[in-house]
């Protein structure tokens, strides 16, 4: 049986809602406004200063995730990364929840009939990065986020509850043109201070048995930068290759070093090697200096508008910080005495002891941070509530 439908008698409706919507819009943006302006914490509206031209103006603005206030940028924006082809998930919150991102680039590194794709899968991050600058030299974006494919890592701010959506969209753009070149990281260790020595002695390098960026000598040093004549005593920045650059400053760096470090890359065989040896070289190659080793609360406040004037719980935090680090080391080290000594270490009372006494004080720093993040006002990317878990040897975070 045919049904029929009156069609023109639905024909006025639009006039008529028309009529009670505009009216209905404009109270709500209205009332927007004035509830924005309370809604502001001091840090907020220090952060959201001269970013927007009213109070409340920011709640206007769409965002792909929860309701979190975050200041909207002029400038154009890429995010850099690469990925293994049967992963193409772990780029989601790239898509989904980077605020104000003008373009992506996205390299399967080991699928080389990818539209962005690598010659081969060797070089890390690195030649992800060297690539997409080569192949872009003349068409960047105001900046240029070069991360790493996961959204949650152990080397992610912490104050960003270790999430790299928070960290991309929180970055204030107009410190990064001005500074050029800035690590995302604000936590220090690893990698501050004095982080790589060159030519170390094989004590010292047999000290540190997994760490491949000790292997960096001199003569890599001129294979790199053959026309830089003196010879850094230390290189150090925050881990772990992940940073913002500006387009003139990406272009103040000649194709020439961009390709001789990709020719390195492809000749030497130890891939591992390569990516550290670029972790602690990138503040070298945009800024000409050896140490960047930034105060962790005053890179907050001007990378990501995390600003507290009244610094006792952000240094009751950073202390706690310390001593889970500190903990770590220690038991290593007594775990390597032990193994030397030939005793038990499976199953060890005393190293049992050691274990819980470290996550206590990881519990511990864990209820300091998720104290000092409520107060600063980072926004809420991921939903959720705040667990904190602890077991040695893992990466594990506050989630």
């Amino acid at each position: 049986m045919a049904i029929i439908v009156d069609a023109p008698s639905f024909a006025p409706r639009p006039r008529s809602i028309k009529r009670f919507l505009y009216p209905f819009i404009a109270i709500l943006l209205l009332f927007t406004l004035l509830l924005g302006s309370r809604l502001y914490t001091p840090i907020q509206a220090r952060f959201f200063a001269n970013r927007y031209p009213f109070p409340g103006a920011e709640l206007l603005l769409p965002y792909h995730s929860s309701s979190a206030r975050l200041p909207s940028s002029p400038y154009t924006t890429t995010v850099v990364t690469g990925r293994l082809d049967d992963d193409p998930f772990q780029v989601d919150w790239i898509m989904r929840k980077i605020r104000d991102l003008t373009t992506k680039a996205i390299y399967i590194v080991d699928d080389p009939g990818a539209p962005l794709h690598l010659p081969r899968n060797h070089g890390r991050e690195s030649m992800v990065y060297l690539r997409y600058i080569l192949d872009h030299y003349d068409k960047l974006n105001d900046v240029t986020f070069f991360m790493h494919a996961a959204q949650k890592a152990w080397h992610n701010n912490l104050l960003h509850r270790l999430d790299s959506a928070v960290t991309v969209s929180m970055m204030n753009r107009s410190y990064v043109l001005e500074k050029g070149y800035v690590n995302t990281r604000c936590d220090t260790d690893p990698g501050c201070p004095h982080w790589i020595k060159f030519d170390p002695t094989w004590d010292e390098v047999a000290e540190h048995d997994t760490r491949f960026e000790d292997l960096y000598n001199t003569k890599l040093w001129n294979r790199i930068f053959p026309n830089v004549t003196r010879m850094p005593k230390f290189l150090s920045q925050p881990c772990c290759s992940q940073f913002a650059v500006s387009r003139e400053r990406l272009r103040s760096v000649p194709r020439e070093t961009y390709q001789r470090l990709v020719d390195w890359i492809e000749e030497e065989a130890m891939d591992g090697f390569t990516g550290r040896v670029m972790e602690y070289t990138w503040q070298y190659l945009f800024l000409g200096v050896e140490e960047l080793c930034p105060d962790i609360k005053t890179c907050y406040c001007e990378q990501y508008g995390m600003c507290k004037e009244d610094h006792g719980l952000f240094e009751q935090w950073e202390a706690k910080v310390k001593e889970v680090v500190d903990r770590d080391v220690d038991f290593v080290a007594l775990k390597k005495e032990m193994e030397k000594a030939g005793q038990e270490t499976e199953g060890s009372p005393f190293l049992a002891r050691h274990s819980e006494r470290t996550s206590n004080a990881y519990l511990e720093r864990c209820a300091v941070e998720a104290k000092l993040i409520d107060e600063l006002g980072v926004p809420p990317l991921l939903e959720g509530g705040r667990t904190c878990n602890y077991e040695f040897g893992k990466e594990v975070w506050c989630a």
